[in-house]
């Protein structure tokens, strides 16, 4: 697994995206979680399950394939124990025989290789969920910027050479620049919005809304509204809101 191999580099270097943009937009799209329960799936080192508890998660589980960022997350909650449980499993197969009022995944779904790990991953979703119980994900917007110049610590490249035009199953490369100038990557897949909605439709789930990314003001007041104009010309992150049927 690509993240075994990187989960140090993974989890030391948190972008400013995901503190003041991804992390917004997934507490806006939970809403108040006061006393309910929540599945993290994909939920990496654990950095937004522990959000979810701390924003008043009565349960809050995390599921990742990666054995390494599991420990990650499993070393910080013995560091600061908030009650939140860890799984290793694969968000295709993965069954916890228990049903959550949310399901959540941040850059998780974009991992499924082919149309049918997308739908395994949606039907996984769906067999956690409660009768009308909420599914929010972020995931890549469908138009990501192909590029090789760094925009806010990373940069998005495809293995085909092409830039635009992008098919569903294209292997992208994301690149991080980590503080001391070095840069790792890992790989992820390209899927279209339709894509997207088709897999959670067969699933047996609905969209209720899609959200375009903003900044919280936190980020605003730290670097200027200036400073983000260009990411929100251009955005990486998209999320959606989705109901089981």
């Amino acid at each position: 697994m690509q993240f075994d191999v990187i989960a140090s580099d993974f989890s030391q270097f948190p972008t400013d995206k995901k503190h003041y943009i991804r992390l917004p937009m997934l507490k806006r799209m939970v809403g108040d979680v006061a006393g309910h329960t929540v599945l993290d799936l994909g939920c990496g080192d654990g950095y937004f399950t522990r959000y979810l508890k701390t924003w008043g998660a009565q349960t809050a589980v995390g599921i990742d394939i990666s054995t390494a960022l599991i420990d990650l997350a499993r070393k910080q909650e013995v560091l600061l124990p908030q009650g939140v449980t860890y799984h290793v499993g694969d968000m295709r197969t993965a069954r916890l025989c228990q049903q959550f009022d949310v399901v959540s995944s941040v850059y998780a779904l974009n991992y499924s290789a082919s149309k049918k790990d997308l739908h395994e991953a949606c039907l996984t979703i769906r067999e956690h969920l409660k009768s009308k119980g909420r599914f929010v994900a972020i995931i890549p917007h469908p138009d990501i910027l192909i590029s090789n110049i760094f925009r806010y610590g990373n940069h998005v490249t495809s293995l085909s050479g092409r830039t635009t035009n992008l098919q569903d199953g294209e292997i992208l490369r994301c690149h991080h620049k980590k503080f001391d100038g070095t840069i790792y990557g890992f790989d992820f897949y390209y899927w279209s919005a339709q894509a997207y909605k088709n897999s959670i439709l067969a699933a047996g789930m609905e969209i209720s809304y899609w959200l375009k990314p903003f900044v919280s003001e936190e980020g605003i007041q730290k670097y200027g509204k200036p400073y983000w104009d260009g990411y929100l010309a251009s955005p990486s992150a998209l999320g959606l809101v989705c109901r089981k049927r």
